[in-house]
């Protein structure tokens, strides 16, 4: 029995075309993505850090200030991680008057403050010898910032009057300009 005809199958521009353009498509078509695909076609958050291998991002890839202190976990920067040359802070806080009260802080709590007089506020306690002390004025809406000074730092710096002998900071707050003793809000870095 004879089979009928089947008919050979005839090439037409469109299969031609289709077919070329199917294997210009899978050969290129990685490159053209690299070469087309920019920040701008990328949406905003769309890259996770769990995309980017580890040891990729470098110093050199940062906007200048795009990492700050808010967007820094607790105990991520250690002395350690700073480096020789650098000192972290070993203690810090706001204290608010009358000393009954420490917020942002660390390794500094209300137990460390103590207040004998109005304007003199005396930390001991910290468990470390300060070497140096930075305080200024805490920000308060529609007040004015005190002055403020520090006087000694350590153990047996010698006046000690009205801070008790183991006092390791005694810090002074005065009204603006002035010599005269004034409580208010301050924000101490201890080193």
């Amino acid at each position: 029995m004879r089979l009928p005809h089947l008919g050979r199958p005839r090439l037409s521009y469109a299969n031609v075309t289709a077919t070329l353009a199917l294997g210009l498509a899978m050969s290129t078509g990685g490159a053209y993505a690299a070469t087309v695909i920019g920040s701008a076609q990328i949406k905003d958050n769309a890259i996770k850090s769990r995309h980017i291998a580890k040891g990729n991002v470098h110093t050199s890839d940062l906007h200048s200030r795009a990492v700050t202190m808010p967007k820094l976990r607790n105990g991520a920067v250690s002395q350690a991680k700073l480096g020789s040359n650098v000192a972290a802070a070993r203690a810090y806080g706001t204290i608010w008057w009358p000393g009954t009260s420490v917020t942002g802080s660390h390794n500094l709590t209300v137990d460390n403050v103590t207040h004998p007089a109005t304007g003199v506020y005396c930390i001991e306690g910290l468990g470390f010898t300060p070497s140096i002390a930075l305080a200024n004025s805490a920000y308060e809406p529609n007040a004015f910032h005190h002055d403020i000074e520090i006087y000694g730092l350590g153990n047996n710096w010698g006046n000690t009057a009205p801070c008790p002998t183991a006092s390791q900071i005694q810090i002074h707050v005065y009204q603006p300009g002035t010599t005269t003793a004034a409580d208010g809000d301050f924000n101490i870095v201890i080193y």
